[in-house]
């Protein structure tokens, strides 16, 4: 009587097992068609963000300050580095817009055109104001730009007063480590007003004597940096014996043959002495340099003997290198 029943909870088991493995197949075959449908989804998304960021232009969002820029301007210059060109390589961190298809980046958005105009090949060191500058350079290292940080790595001879040794012809002559060789040029307009030349940077209590030269009317004296560039802001001499020049210009040049006035001294004697400078402010006008000439004309010297001897001449600004 018993026979029944234990045939019966065969069947039963057997239904079960053959319910389970059912549900276990469906359950693998889900599975498997969830991972293909993720796959593809990936696949469509990677798709999706690199026809997104094949668009020619971009919009940033730096510290809440909108840039609109191209990918070509992003990814150019010094990839290996740059963190915006790995921001928008495609292959590189990951990134996503924002819901007005901005992308955000949390830095100061003041100076930022300053990054893109050198992304761009634009950027000239010399229109920069010195305070800019060195915040430029904090933010350059924060993109990754190397190349930028050179540029921007420049020597500023600041001026505040006459007498300070804060200029760049003693920067210079202190570099070199033995006076100025090479590094700048002196000459006079014509080889018949030699006068001593070399004198001129030199202090007018030095054994080498007077600088400049006398019968300097309508000549000037030009100073070369072989290796440099400047961006003028003030400049000082001391004058000895004879008569101090009264109507003089300093001008300066990009190549020796174009001259932009930076400051016309008109009737104003230098009230310098042999142990004192006399100093004046430069009119320099960024678009137009930096120099690599600076040159000191005497105009006129008012019925005098046309004397333009000068020591211990110096200038103030902004040093670059002319590479």
């Amino acid at each position: 009587m018993k026979q029944p029943v234990t045939i019966q909870l065969r069947v039963e088991l057997d239904q079960l097992d053959s319910m389970l493995r059912s549900q276990i197949e469906n359950l693998q075959s889900e599975e498997k068609n969830v991972k293909e449908a993720s796959k593809t989804f990936q696949e469509i998304r990677n798709t999706v963000k690199k026809v997104h960021f094949q668009r020619e232009t971009v919009q940033l969002d730096i510290g809440g300050t909108i840039f609109k820029t191209s990918l070509a301007t992003l990814r150019t210059r010094e990839p290996e580095t740059s963190l915006l060109a790995n921001m928008f390589s495609g292959d590189g961190i990951s990134v996503e817009a924002d819901e007005d298809g901005n992308y955000f980046i949390d830095r100061d958005g003041t100076n930022f055109r300053h990054i893109l105009n050198y992304l761009r090949g634009n950027f000239r060191v010399s229109h920069v104001d010195p305070v800019v500058k060195r915040e430029l350079l904090d933010e350059a290292n924060f993109y990754g730009l190397p190349g930028m940080m050179k540029l921007l790595a420049s020597f500023i001879c600041i001026w505040t007063n006459c007498n300070a040794a804060t200029g760049i012809i003693r920067h210079l002559g202190l570099k070199s480590g033995c006076g100025l060789p090479g590094l700048i040029v002196m000459k006079p307009s014509s080889a018949s007003y030699p006068g001593n030349v070399q004198q001129m940077l030199f202090p007018s209590t030095d054994s080498r004597g007077e600088g400049g030269a006398c019968s300097m009317k309508g000549q000037h004296f030009d100073f070369s940096f072989t290796q440099h560039r400047i961006a003028p802001s003030h400049y000082a001499f001391t004058h000895l014996s004879c008569q101090a020049p009264k109507d003089w210009q300093v001008s300066g040049s990009c190549d020796g043959v174009t001259w932009v006035m930076l400051h016309n001294a008109v009737n104003k004697p230098a009230s310098a002495t042999k142990t004192k400078r006399s100093g004046w402010e430069m009119n320099y006008d960024p678009s137009l340099g930096p120099f690599t000439s600076i040159r000191i004309k005497l105009v006129d010297s008012h019925g005098g003997a046309g004397c333009l001897h000068i020591n211990n001449f110096e200038i103030w600004g902004e040093l670059s290198d002319l590479s």
